[in-house]
């Protein structure tokens, strides 16, 4: 417990380091940096050796940093490495199969679009810092929200068999602390930004309580990884709290989900 509380402050203290004085460069390499660990992470609980990980991984990390230059690069690198693989499975047919080769592409793109979509929020402008901290509310406060709902009246299971601990009422009750979460970071935002700002709140509400939902997909859908392959954890930078998948599954469909949102929607 020592050990997870004593990690646990150090990668806050970093996080928010990067966060309030790493500006869009800062944020950007460090979701780069994050992309290639979880890719490495994804692929190496899937089963794929090193020779598989290493072309996914610098694909990964090199696709973040080309948001700093031009967007659109990140297509073209997507596109490239898609080509790769299918030249691979082709070369490698007996040990890439078509299943195999599928995977190799889902699994990065998975961590490559939630990363993106944080690093594309932070650089959306003078409000960028507010959806960057909204991107982690929303999720680790519904993780949060459902523990403890879930301990107090927690009797429907949810799923099971991919998280026998989850349950239908700590499902809900996520739910309703990231919204009021939600609410009370715009709030903060207001009383402490150096600009005006405006807070549409429907549109705020509405990201969240969609927002909640989705996080608990991602955390079910990282699960259903590792239970599949038979890993714990994904991998163990922070000790006592598993690698970068453990602690960013649940933000990853959040970040695409939030990033779709407020092109249509802007919350501020």
């Amino acid at each position: 417990m020592v050990t997870r509380i004593v990690s646990g402050v150090i990668g806050a203290t970093v996080a928010l380091a990067v966060i309030l004085w790493g500006g869009v460069l800062g944020v950007t390499l460090a979701t780069a940096v994050l992309a290639g660990v979880a890719v490495f992470e994804l692929l190496r609980a899937a089963g794929f050796t090193m020779r598989d990980r290493i072309p996914a991984v610098a694909a990964a990390s090199a696709s973040l940093v080309c948001l700093l230059v031009n967007g659109a690069l990140v297509l073209v690198l997507a596109a490239l490495y898609l080509l790769y693989v299918m030249a691979e499975s082709v070369m490698r047919h007996e040990v890439l199969t078509p299943e195999r080769a599928a995977l190799k592409v889902l699994l990065p793109a998975v961590a490559v679009s939630g990363f993106a979509a944080v690093a594309a929020l932070r650089a959306g402008g003078a409000d960028g810092l507010f959806y960057l901290f909204l991107v982690l509310v929303i999720p680790w406060l519904s993780d949060t929200g459902a523990y403890f709902t879930g301990m107090c009246c927690g009797k429907h299971k949810l799923c099971p068999v991919i998280s026998p601990k989850k349950t239908v009422e700590g499902f809900v009750g996520g739910i309703v602390v990231s919204v009021a979460a939600s609410a009370l970071t715009g709030y903060l935002y207001i009383l402490l930004c150096g600009h005006d700002v405006a807070i549409n709140w429907l549109s705020l509400l509405i990201a969240a309580a969609v927002g909640a939902p989705l996080s608990v997909c991602g955390d079910l859908f990282a699960s259903v990884v590792k239970r599949r392959y038979g890993v714990k954890d994904y991998g163990n930078i922070m000790p006592g709290h598993g690698g970068v998948m453990d602690r960013f599954d649940s933000v990853l469909p959040v970040a695409i989900w939030l990033l779709l949102w407020v092109q249509f929607w802007p919350i501020v």
